[in-house]
């Protein structure tokens, strides 16, 4: 194993802390595996919180969203830079 590998042991129970926390991981994991900064690429961002909104339970998918998105494309020294589509109308 080289001296700067990180492991990471698999979850049974994730918290939503985890799952917000999960693209920085990913980006930490991957700027270590090849070197470089990656790119995210998310379709489709706003799905889950159109079905929030029309299945009650708006607030707390905005709030997982804002937390899971700032994580990994707010600040991220590891991320080269993040390209988000939508589904919605503007």
């Amino acid at each position: 194993m080289k001296k700067n590998s990180i492991i990471v042991s698999p979850v049974i129970m994730s918290t939503e802390v985890d799952c917000q926390m999960g693209l920085q991981l990913l980006s930490l994991l991957l700027h270590k595996h090849y070197g470089k900064e990656c790119i995210i690429i998310i379709d489709e961002y706003d799905t889950p919180i159109q079905q929030g909104h029309n299945c009650n339970f708006y607030s707390e998918i905005v709030n997982f969203m804002r937390n899971f998105f700032s994580g990994g494309l707010k600040d991220n020294p590891h991320l080269a830079f993040g390209f988000l589509t939508g589904i919605l109308e503007v």
